[in-house]
């Protein structure tokens, strides 16, 4: 229901549980990560039938199995270009099934977004955005999903991260990698050709 509002765990389940999606069948690419387990148990808890990829499920891709679920949601998050799960002319294909597509990575400026099919994320305000009108696929692309819950995403991510503040002063690997990224970004954003410092 749009605009969205933050809410927690238990009032999302108690509206997810009231869903007749006994019907829908749902791909979850990335399932084996944090955010692919929460769409998965998400999904389960709407009633609906969930088909879970991760790395090994997308080596050779069956695109026509991606276009026989209803709903496709992407939580990979790549940093290396790969061939991308639902391309331009994949919106065309006559027997796509596919009518919903969540994705959760929002890498839609990346040259290593694996949906190359629309050009700017929704928002709170307008979470679905129609991509095909004939053969109706409607997106879902919020880059700050993690925000609507806020209570469960703020206590995973602290728990996550406090066991590698104790090491700062250490200069632990987890650091050294994280000064390092910052550094060739840094560096790469200034070597961009007609960037302004």
């Amino acid at each position: 229901m749009a605009p969205l509002r933050a809410t927690d765990r238990a009032e999302l389940d108690a509206a997810l549980s009231k869903g007749h999606g006994d019907q829908v069948r749902a791909l979850v690419i990335g399932a084996r990560g944090r955010s692919g387990r929460g769409a998965v148990a998400a999904l389960t808890v709407a009633g609906v039938a969930v088909t879970a990829w991760d790395l090994a499920e997308t080596r050779e891709l069956d695109r026509e199995a991606v276009l026989d679920h209803d709903v496709l949601v992407n939580t990979v998050l790549t940093q290396t270009p790969a061939p991308p799960f639902v391309r331009p002319e994949d919106l065309d294909h006559p027997h796509r099934r596919l009518s919903v597509i969540s994705d959760v990575t929002c890498d839609v400026t990346s040259e290593c977004n694996l949906l190359p099919i629309y050009d700017r994320p929704t928002d709170w305000t307008q979470p679905v955005r129609r991509l095909c009108a004939t053969a109706p696929l409607d997106l879902i692309a919020i880059d700050n999903l993690p925000s609507l819950l806020p209570r469960e995403s703020s206590t995973a991510f602290s728990a996550d991260l406090l066991p590698h503040l104790f090491t700062l002063a250490d200069g632990s690997p987890v650091w050294r990698r994280a000064r390092d990224r910052f550094e060739a970004a840094s560096t790469a954003s200034h070597d961009t050709p007609g960037r302004k410092s």
